[in-house]
């Protein structure tokens, strides 16, 4: 008895609830910007509770007036896009500020909040976010808004509940047992072998195996616990049954799985068993059959034949040679690539859509940046440029890898567009604008390259077409004044 109070005690004595964690920054939200970033990144511990609360303050320009900001973790949402890619799923946390005590204000995508201006909150991953405020209507000028980002954080990862208790863990192709008690009750572990995964991970397999008690659902997510409704994966399990799914090309982070109850008060259990598929340099995927291919050097465009619909994979690294490097190093940039598309006369020109990822494979449901990123991109053309600063120092060294998907059948071009290089230097019949690695083609030229001769009439030739046409014009004019005196004549003789 003397040995179970004192084991009570210690275990009591090193319980440590979760501690108040907050931090502020200041936001000059530009008048004459699309959009403006926090000066500093915030580096976000992994949150207990509901997780992060933003307050926003000190915005006020005046009443009603309204704020959107965007909080992205790793890399920052490009300022020359403004908001245009804020609603796009899972490209970041995306908050609306009024100002306003009047008005509850809701979250995108949520149920309205207490009728606070200005806070929310949100379950978040841990990790480094870059923060950008836009203000929905126009500013007549610039206002400082005041952001408070706040939560309660344990000391360690995988800490978790009101006593900070460490997650249990499982191995990767080791079947592990999970049990969750209760109605909607959750029982999670973490992927000790989280840091096997590396961008050649093609994928993650997860197999869940009923054992005892009523039907439940396996959830995953990275970087922070999953929840009900939030995970990157889930896996509803028959009594009795088993359940497969695939994450491709799974995100370089800490991964949890967690087993959920239904309504039932029974106990439900499982076993997990997770499996890593890593692939050789060169092939990324599921199957380990995606090719990648490196760019080339800065303005060599790569040419495939493609069909409407078709991705083709590419990786950069800003470090890859030391010529790369000293190119990207000024302007300090991470990434930058161009992609561009025709059919086989050159004609009907599309932009290809373009998405970017770091440090794993990108794709159209899972991408850092995508689209054009620059101030102004031509109507056949894309253009990604990451600057540095846009990206969390610790992984700016990292691969980005970047999906082109064809949007019509035809030939796709993508090129390294290091130092604002432009395809193919403009084939020697344009002049390249380095800021948007875009090409403005001279007379009898056009294409993204500058790479297709049109043909042109010359100056006498216009000239003659156009005298023609003043002569013909001008016959036409007389034959119609000719006869519509005749008709008049006629009938002057008949009133006689």
């Amino acid at each position: 008895m003397f040995a179970l109070l004192v084991l009570a005690l210690v275990a009591s004595a090193s319980a440590v609830a979760p501690a108040p964690w907050s931090t502020k920054l200041s936001v000059v939200i530009d008048d004459k910007a699309k959009a403006s970033r926090a000066a500093t990144t915030v580096m976000v511990p992994e949150l207990q509770g509901d997780g992060l609360t933003i307050t926003m303050t000190n915005f006020a320009e005046h009443d009603g007036a309204k704020y959107e900001a965007c909080l992205k973790q790793d890399v920052a949402s490009p300022v020359a896009s403004g908001r245009a890619m804020w609603n796009k799923k899972g490209f970041c946390e995306l908050f609306r500020f009024e100002n306003t005590t009047a008005t509850a204000f809701a979250k995108f995508g949520g149920a309205a909040g207490a009728a606070v201006a200005g806070a929310s909150t949100v379950n978040v991953r841990a990790g480094t976010y870059f923060v950008t405020i836009a203000a929905v209507e126009a500013l007549k000028k610039n206002v400082t808004a005041e952001l408070t980002l706040s939560g309660t954080s344990c000391p360690k990862f995988g800490e978790t509940g009101a006593n900070c208790a460490p997650l249990p863990s499982l191995d990767a192709n080791t079947p592990t047992e999970l049990s969750a008690h209760g109605a909607n009750a959750l029982s999670a572990v973490y992927l000790a072998d989280s840091g096997a995964i590396t961008a050649e991970t093609g994928a993650a397999v997860i197999t869940v195996n009923h054992v005892a008690g009523d039907k439940s659902a396996l959830v995953a997510r990275w970087g922070a616990l999953p929840t009900a409704t939030l995970f990157d994966a889930k896996l509803d399990v028959k009594l009795n049954g088993t359940a497969k799914a695939t994450i491709v090309a799974p995100r370089a982070a800490r991964w949890y799985f967690g087993v959920l109850n239904g309504n039932s008060t029974l106990p439900t259990t499982v076993n997990v068993t997770v499996a890593l598929t890593q692939c050789k340099a060169g092939s990324v995927g599921a199957a380990c059959k995606t090719k990648v291919t490196a760019f080339g050097k800065p303005g060599a465009a790569a040419e495939t034949a493609v069909k409407k619909g078709d991705v083709v994979y590419y990786k950069f690294h800003r470090n890859a040679t030391a010529a790369m490097a000293a190119l990207m190093a000024a302007p300090a940039a991470s990434l930058a690539v161009a992609a561009a598309q025709y059919d086989a006369d050159a004609a009907n020109q599309t932009a290809p859509a373009i998405y970017a990822r770091l440090g794993a494979l990108a794709s159209a449901d899972d991408y850092d940046v995508a689209g054009c990123t620059v101030a102004h991109c031509a109507a056949d053309q894309n253009t990604l440029m990451v600057p540095e600063a846009d990206v969390s120092p610790a992984l700016d060294d990292a691969e980005w890898y970047v999906a082109v998907v064809a949007t019509a059948d035809g030939t796709l071009a993508a090129w390294n567009a290091a130092g604002g290089a432009c395809a193919d230097d403009c084939s020697g019949n344009g002049e390249c604008d380095a800021a948007t690695a875009t090409c403005t083609c001279a007379d009898n030229f056009a294409s993204f390259s500058c790479s297709v001769a049109v043909s042109k009439l010359e100056r006498w030739e216009w000239a003659l077409i156009i005298g023609g046409s003043v002569l013909v014009a001008i016959g036409l004019i007389g034959c119609i004044v000719f006869y519509i005196q005749k008709q008049q004549r006629r009938s002057g003789f008949e009133r006689v």
